[in-house]
């Protein structure tokens, strides 16, 4: 997390982090917008886990995801902005004791190259579920750094869906 003040942080939002406003207490980040209520608005927020000892040939980074959907009141946030070229990712300044109460509005996502990949624990019809959401899916595809890396998230659904039969 990064650390502004308030009149320093006109176009310095960071898409692969939060950004910190100690004057109002709040986080900015960007977040995407799955469904908007009158009074409140769900988020989808990935977070993208990196594994420490795994490297691709590419030098792409490995990382395994922790799909996120958390329901924001509209009387404690405040939508800044579009993110530019992300479509229906929004900068939301969010109330730190809001953000701290609930860890899946931690922004965890990993620049440059990169691939997806799965947890042990992740082998699971509830994991599978939320991959295979069309929501989830639309997040992936606008943050992934390459068409490959959706083609691998395919993959690890299908992967882990013929171990569930097989189990079975």
């Amino acid at each position: 997390m990064r650390l502004l003040k308030f009149n320093e942080m006109q176009e310095q939002f960071d898409f692969y982090k939060t950004t910190y406003i100690a004057e109002e207490k709040a986080v900015i980040g960007a977040y995407y917008i799955r469904e908007e209520y009158e009074r409140s608005l769900i988020v989808l927020n990935i977070q993208e886990n990196l594994f420490e000892d795994r490297i691709m040939g590419d030098g792409s980074k490995v990382y395994w995801i922790s799909p996120h959907m958390v329901r924001l009141p509209m009387s404690q946030i405040e939508i800044l902005s579009d993110v530019p070229n992300k479509e229906n990712f929004k900068y939301i300044k969010i109330p730190y004791w809001l953000f701290k109460k609930n860890s899946g509005l931690e922004i965890k996502r990993i620049e440059g190259k990169k691939m997806v990949s799965f947890t042990r624990g992740q082998i699971n019809k509830s994991f599978v579920d939320k991959i295979d959401d069309t929501e989830v899916r639309k997040y992936f595809d606008i943050t992934s750094s390459s068409e490959q890396e959706s083609k691998t998230l395919d993959s690890i659904s299908k992967r882990i869906k013929n171990h569930l039969d097989y189990e079975n």
